[in-house]
């Protein structure tokens, strides 16, 4: 069984250099997932005269070092219940899906809900997201988890929650 690491970044770059490092101590990305209403995080940007620009060139050196850039190029526009638009990328983002076509109940807050993260964290969270913070969600077996928290706060994550949510 896998347990839920929150981590609550004000910053979108610093939530990306999370996601990296957190594959580089080992988390598998399709353990990572990334949900943000900041319209500066999707990766992909270029230059009016065709140039690529430093965070698609950060993207694809991400990708060489185990895939974190396709996690991050996964970024998907999607009008999330309770939050608005927002960009999800990893296994939240099928899991929201879901729940726009009414699979889940309560939006964002109750997709959390139901993965077992207690009421209060949740709907703190679905604020936070509204606001315009990041939220980093890894799933990780208990010989990761302090290292998924280091990780989360030395990278600059706000807050760091180890919920009691256990996934398989």
């Amino acid at each position: 069984m896998k347990r839920v690491i929150v981590g609550l970044f004000q910053d979108f770059a610093a939530a990306r250099v999370a996601v990296g490092d957190l594959a580089a101590v080992g988390i598998p990305t399709d353990d990572v997932s990334v949900i943000t209403c900041c319209l500066e995080a999707h990766p992909i940007h270029h230059s009016g005269d065709g140039m690529v620009t430093e965070t698609t060139r950060d993207a694809r050196a991400g990708a060489v070092v185990g895939g974190v850039a396709g996690l991050l190029l996964g970024l998907t526009p999607l009008v999330v219940p309770g939050v608005g638009p927002a960009l999800v990328a990893g296994w939240l983002f099928t899991t929201l899906a879901g729940a726009t076509f009414g699979a889940v109940t309560g939006g964002f807050a109750g997709a959390l809900i139901d993965m077992g993260i207690h009421t209060h964290s949740a709907e703190r969270y679905n604020e936070a997201v509204v606001r315009g913070d990041t939220l980093v969600i890894a799933r990780a077996h208990s010989e990761f988890e302090a290292q998924v928290v280091e990780v989360m706060q030395r990278d600059g994550a706000v807050e760091v929650h180890e919920e009691a949510a256990e996934t398989t």
